[in-house]
This record gives structure tokens, sequence and C-alpha cells, in this order.
């Protein structure tokens, strides 16, 4: 069994959100981004798994159409990288930390571990006619209000792209 390679943002998650930030009904911004790919999914035959935790709460967020923006793209990769029947699950929890974590699961390929860790690198793109700013943008978006993504991905099996971002409190 191959190892799941990883790349994270950040080395440390920031302790506190970073201030500017609001309490943003996290469910709204979720079936907002989702309810824009859902039908996407359905027309390449694809099974989007959907599993929200009811109590995931408001997160701390600068400008939610940013953080809707950044699901956009991973759920973009995803797609892509998944073949007709096959699955990407999509979940959101509170983590023991407090923290919520937005994590988009596909069964695709994989990242070869050579690209890896060049994935969040603006203009870097393996797919032909892709401009490869997509993970950067996503990246950049959500480090702004003290998010990291994560990414972990296994040759063959499939790629996770986990969004942890700070829960709203007053």
């Amino acid at each position: 069994m191959q190892q799941a390679l990883k790349i994270t943002t950040a080395e440390n998650y920031p302790a506190a959100p970073l201030r500017g930030t609001v309490g943003v009904d996290l469910w709204i911004v979720l079936e907002s981004a989702l309810d824009e790919w859902r039908s996407r999914f359905r027309q390449n035959r694809i099974i989007l798994e959907e599993h929200l935790h009811p109590s995931i709460g408001d997160a701390a967020c600068r400008d939610p159409f940013l953080l809707k923006a950044a699901l956009g793209h991973l759920l973009r990769n995803a797609l892509e990288a998944t073949r007709p029947h096959g699955r990407v699950g999509f979940y959101a929890r509170r983590n023991e930390e407090d923290r919520i974590e937005i994590g988009i699961v596909d069964s695709g390929s994989g990242i070869d571990p050579h690209h890896l860790g060049r994935i969040l690198l603006p203009l870097f793109s393996t797919k032909e006619g892709h401009a490869g700013l997509g993970l950067n943008v996503a990246s950049d978006y959500l480090a702004q209000y003290g998010a990291t993504l994560r990414i972990e991905s296994v040759l063959g099996e499939g790629t996770t792209a986990e969004i942890v971002l700070p829960a709203y409190t007053e």
C-alpha cells in the first residue's frame, strides 16, 4: 500500500481568527456552493456524498464569497479527477480543537508525488488547457482569515482536500 502524501499551507494553525472576521452561517455558504455543483456531478455520473454535521455552527470569515469560491475550486478539481460512477465525499464538522473542517474526498487517480509539493504554486498545472491558478487562489483566499488547506493524496486511489477554519466565537 502506498503511503499518503500530504501538504499544508501553514505549519501551525493560527490560535485565533484574524481581526476583521465576522460570524458566517456556514450552512448557507456550503449549501450555496453545493447547489452550484450538484448538477455537474450528476451530469458526469459521479456520486456526490454529502455529510454535513448539524452542529458545525458559524465560521469566522472575512468574506463568505471567497470561501464559496475556494470551495468551488476544490469541487472542480474533484469533479475533473473522478471518473463516471466514481464517488466524491463532501463533509463539514467541528473537530476536537473547536475548528471547522470541510473536506472533499475524491476517488480519482491521485496526485503524483513529484507534483504534490508544487500544486499550490501559481501557474502550476498538470492538466492541459488549465492555467494552474485554482488551488493557489483557494489557498490564498483561505489564508486571509486564518484558515488552512491540507491536501493528502495517494496515487491511484484519490485525493482529500481539507479546509480547516476557525469557528466564530463572540
